[in-house]
């Protein structure tokens, strides 16, 4: 099996950095029993993951604010309209505050990459159930 220097997949990455950054990466390769390469790119995957864990909560948290189903839409129009999974009809409709169907629901999600437990919870904020039973016979 070729090392890393041989290898296609690998790139050469480097830079200056401040002597005490230096030190602090020197130690954590040694705390963890790595060389430099394999130490830059543990360091490297695991920032870049986290940062990347944080964009996609920041943009959970900002569709989270988001009250209702017909704000979402709204929102986000001329991009849902542009994919063509809902006809531009409906999709006006849902704007302007129908309820969506189950597949609708789907098309959301899928289109504006949320969670959909989110657009779920969205849904059942902007319709809620009727939780008064009414007695029978009446």
């Amino acid at each position: 099996m070729p090392g890393k220097k041989d290898d296609p997949n690998y790139q050469i990455v480097r830079g200056h950095v401040p002597k005490e950054l230096a030190k602090r990466f020197k130690f954590y390769c040694v705390e963890n029993g790595v060389d430099n390469s394999q130490g830059l790119e543990n360091i490297l995957t695991e920032y870049l993951q986290q940062k990347e864990e944080q964009h996609l909560d920041n943009e959970a948290a900002s569709q989270a604010s988001t009250q209702t189903i017909a704000e979402l839409v709204q929102q986000n129009y001329v991009q849902l309209l542009e994919k063509g999974g809902v006809d531009r009809e409906r999709l006006k409709a849902l704007k302007d505050g129908a309820k969506p169907t189950v597949r609708e629901l789907a098309f959301l999600a899928r289109e504006l990459q949320m969670n959909k437990e989110v657009i779920v919870e969205l849904r059942d904020r902007s319709f809620p159930k009727n939780t008064r039973k009414e007695p029978k016979g009446v």
